[in-house]
């Protein structure tokens, strides 16, 4: 019934493997030491607790920025924790959660906006994963969206039954460094336009599935793979009514579109008469203002 955990500083922690923690739902913060040289992208896989990173200054290899984990020169994001809104509500006051139906404008900027760094290539295998951010602005210099990197789950629900989901996805291009995350507004940011960044290459399986609030989708040119099952999902009915991602824009005519690597199903299906039917693409779109 009692016991101590000794740390042995001979042998410190320098590797974490693949769901070392996988679906723990108690751990609120997680310390990475100085001599951690490799996390692997899945060790904090839908950690339901987590609510923020503290990693050794002395580290050379990660950091954290408020609380989310990062590669040490800022190009990669390995996790946005889970509960991270915990921590963003006593950081800035917020005495109760806020569900979507009832969520202030003031709320969604402070606590469910997240903005990454300029610095950042690639969003790491389920980084932003089981997440609560409703608005995304994502880098221009982004080149990798990686598995599962924005899934989203059916569960759980919150009190008015939604479930987490993204509403906008924005890509910013800035003359100066962002390293803020916390969004302020969009002049802070530089030139900013609707959906995927311009220069995005890669688009992992199951990337963005399952969040069904998104409603504008558009692939630039750059994209050169798309994953299986990359948005699947983002649609569903409503009283007959289809919602969510119900067109998908391409800048690519149809001809340079096939050059893409397309994974099975990367396009979400909805019921059509006794079958699935895929969103159809609109080829050599101009970019929604």
């Amino acid at each position: 019934s009692n016991f101590e955990v000794v740390g042995d500083e001979t042998k410190p922690v320098e590797s974490i493997g693949p769901y070392a923690l996988n679906c723990d739902g108690t751990v609120k913060v997680i310390k990475i030491g100085a001599n951690v040289k490799e996390i692997d992208s899945k060790s904090f896989y839908s950690c339901w607790a987590l609510e923020r990173f503290e990693v050794d200054e002395n580290n050379p290899n990660y950091c954290d920025v408020d609380g989310v984990l990062y590669s040490k020169d800022m190009k990669t994001v390995i996790n946005y924790p889970c509960n991270h809104d915990q921590y963003l509500r006593e950081k800035y006051g917020y005495e109760a959660e806020q569900f979507r139906a009832d969520a202030t404008e003031q709320y969604i900027k402070d606590i469910q906006t997240h903005v990454v760094p300029s610095t950042v290539e690639t969003l790491g295998e389920t980084a932003l994963a089981y997440t609560n951010i409703r608005v995304l602005y994502l880098p221009e210099g982004l080149k990798v969206c990686d598995k599962l990197s924005v899934f989203k789950l059916h569960e759980p629900k919150d009190a008015y039954g939604n479930t987490p989901s993204l509403d906008n996805i924005y890509s910013y291009k800035s003359a100066e460094p962002v390293t803020d995350t916390h969004f302020t507004d969009e002049s802070a940011l530089g030139e900013v336009y609707l959906s995927l960044p311009e220069g995005l290459e890669i688009i992992e399986s199951d990337a963005f599935s399952y969040n069904q609030e998104l409603q504008y989708l558009y692939i630039p040119a750059s994209v050169k793979h798309i994953g299986h099952h990359a948005f699947w999902d983002c649609i569903y009915k409503q009283d007959g009514e289809l919602k969510g991602v119900t067109a998908i824009n391409a800048a690519a005519d149809e001809e340079a579109f096939k050059a893409v690597e397309q994974g099975d199903q990367w396009r979400p299906q909805y019921d059509y008469l006794l079958f699935k039917k895929n969103v159809e693409v609109t080829y050599g779109a101009q970019r929604a203002e």
